[in-house]
């Protein structure tokens, strides 16, 4: 279930995602320090110049997680809600290899990975193995959200939290999955990524559930939301 802060928070990216669009041109995927992109072996001439030289790839816009149904429109990802005792919305991640479609200039797409680890035994030739092979754990949306305002102390409240309580941030602060479209059109997967796993995976909810040991809530913290 997601709360209702976030659930708002969802509600208003969808609803700018046209207006983001128009002011996009593309999204890009820009290759962060240590990040490598499986390509196919019949890649094209762009994509090859484009991974080669470090260039951002631009990419079709990704897709988001959507609740209150059982098929998940995540490619490569289960996801589910009301898991644990603080009835959270999470996905499986595969990690090792994100999926996004490169735009080439005549407009059609080539499915290429984006990989955050070293790409796994049997990944070769542009394949990455299924997530439950590969599976990075399971990965929730904030049931918590510290979304304003700028310089009135969220860096501190987001550390007593943590110090205080069962609850983890993500591994930086400032992620701008909801206000950036250049973040927000890479889609869920990748936003999901910064947060920490939720291992071992608990029990769906059920009145009168305890948290498990080492059961914590998902957070983050970005000022900029509003």
């Amino acid at each position: 279930m997601l709360g209702g802060a976030l659930a708002l928070l969802l509600s208003c990216a969808r609803a700018h995602e046209s207006t983001g669009a128009r002011r996009l041109a593309s999204c890009l995927l820009r290759l962060q320090k240590g990040q490598l992109i499986k390509v196919p072996p019949n890649a094209s001439a762009q994509l090859k110049q484009r991974v080669r030289y470090g260039q951002p790839l631009p990419i079709r816009w990704a897709a988001h997680a959507k609740f209150g149904t059982s098929a998940s429109p995540l490619p490569g990802a289960q996801c589910r809600e009301d898991v644990g005792a603080y009835r959270q919305t999470c996905c499986v991640v595969d990690e090792t290899g994100i999926p996004f479609d490169h735009v080439l200039v005549n407009g059609t797409f080539e499915r290429i990975y984006a990989l955050s680890k070293p790409a796994a035994s049997g990944a070769t030739n542009g394949s990455v193995p299924p997530p439950s092979q590969n599976a990075s754990g399971l990965r929730c949306y904030p049931r918590l959200v510290i979304f304003g305002a700028q310089k009135a102390g969220s860096t501190a409240l987001a550390a007593l939290l943590a110090e205080s309580g069962p609850v983890k941030f993500a591994r930086r602060k400032e992620l701008h999955y909801f206000d950036q479209a250049s973040i927000w059109c890479r889609g869920t997967l990748p936003y999901l990524t910064k947060f920490p796993p939720l291992e071992p995976a608990p029990p769906p909810f059920a009145p009168g559930l305890a948290p498990r040991a080492g059961e914590f809530v998902t957070a983050e913290a970005t000022p900029f939301y509003i």
